[in-house]
């Protein structure tokens, strides 16, 4: 989760943004994030020891590789009923769930033994709903209903630089 101390409308501090333009647990300084010791934040000026709750580095460095590596693997439906197009991610829609769900799943496989299950509940499905229906933005994507169910989804890589890794934290 990446946290902003102020985000471009105004809110409090700590908000959490969906552009994630810092790097979790750092502190925005004159606009320019001053990432620090790992576990440390800035809180009006003081450092604030985050213990455990610190963010832990990325097991996927973006939301594309997880998106390969992790969710179509994982994610099989029946294409006659749901909607997917090998090029997603030139879909501006797309890429922000995919984003915000990697980054869900980033945060909740760390958490215990519930953690998977509430991903599983509270994210991925709600949002594969979404993204896969009929009415979703795929809509006018026809030409994979003539095709059998794939073992993954068929994709192609998004060009370089398209994503952001996520930053190394040690």
């Amino acid at each position: 989760m990446t946290t902003d101390a102020t985000s471009a409308a105004g809110d409090a501090p700590g908000t959490v943004t969906a552009a994630g333009d810092t790097a979790a647990g750092a502190a925005v300084v004159d606009g320019e994030a001053d990432v620090g010791e790992p576990g440390v934040q800035e809180f009006d000026g003081e450092p604030v020891d985050l213990g455990e709750d610190a963010p832990a580095s990325t097991y996927y460095p973006n939301a594309a590789e997880w998106v390969e590596r992790w969710l179509l693997p994982h994610y099989k439906r029946d294409p006659a009923s749901h909607r997917w197009d090998p090029r997603w991610w030139e879909y501006t829609e797309v890429v922000a769930r995919l984003e915000a769900l990697w980054r869900a799943w980033e945060y909740l496989r760390t958490d215990g033994m519930t953690g998977p299950a509430l991903f599983f509940r509270d994210f991925l499905d709600p949002t594969m709903r979404e993204l896969t229906a009929a009415d979703g933005p795929f809509w006018d994507v026809s030409d994979i209903h003539d095709r059998t169910l794939p073992q993954v989804w068929p994709h192609e890589p998004p060009p370089a630089g398209l994503f952001d890794d996520a930053p190394d934290e040690q």
